[in-house]
């Protein structure tokens, strides 16, 4: 280990995959719970951030900085355009996508440990504190309906929260030294939501574990 305080920034993309859970109780909420789940669809997710950190001459460390993460759904419904041959609605699908953004401040907690070569390695785990949340895109009602949750939209359905609670999270970082000033971040991580997105009065709880893969880099002073 070093002898003396190290200082560091971190700036990242982590590539995410975010697993969604709905829960509740009772016959309309299973129901909406089959409704949506037979709607949507897992896609692509991302996280970006910034990481200011210092570790000390042991190796244990504090981490703190900035996390953006967009989770999105694929959202499909079937909607009729009213121009078939025979004067019945001729049903198309309608594929969107739904995004719900997480601005979170981390507090983490680190311990490095040296490699082989020009690698060395690190444990993190603490919690990510949201500090805003909104929600874009539609889903459907507990009636079947098509609805828009979008904030600003007209006749919103007002679902969620503007604020999604605190997540935990763990990761294991692989960093490759380029040099005395920058290393290459590899670090596979998973974040788990404590609290639920959607507001109390909505059928279900939806919250989401995300699992993700960080490419960055690290600049040392």
């Amino acid at each position: 280990m070093n002898n003396k305080l190290g200082i560091q920034v971190d700036l990242y993309v982590s590539h995410d995959f975010a697993m969604q859970s709905l829960t509740g109780g009772g016959t309309t909420s299973d129901n909406l719970k089959q409704l949506r789940s037979d709607s949507e669809s897992t896609k692509y997710s991302y996280s970006i951030g910034g990481r200011f950190g210092f570790t000390f001459p042991s190796g244990m460390g504090l981490k703190t900085g900035f996390n953006i993460s967009k989770v999105r759904r694929g959202f499909s419904y079937i909607e009729n355009d009213g121009m078939s041959m025979d004067t019945f609605p001729t049903p198309n699908t309608t594929s969107i996508t739904n995004t719900y953004t997480y601005v979170d401040i981390p507090l983490l907690f680190s311990y490095e440990m040296a490699g082989y070569g020009p690698f060395y390695y690190n444990i993190n785990a603490g919690i990510l504190f949201n500090m805003t949340f909104t929600a874009e895109g539609k889903f459907l009602e507990p009636n079947g309906n098509v609805a828009n949750f979008t904030r600003g939209a007209e006749n919103r359905y007002v679902a969620y929260e503007k604020e999604a609670g605190a997540s935990l999270y763990a990761s294991f970082g692989m960093h490759y030294v380029l040099n005395k000033t920058f290393d290459i971040i590899l670090e596979p991580n998973i974040k788990y939501s404590l609290g639920s997105t959607t507001k109390s009065d909505y059928p279900l709880d939806e919250k989401y574990t995300t699992v993700g893969l960080i490419t960055g880099i690290r600049y040392k002073f």
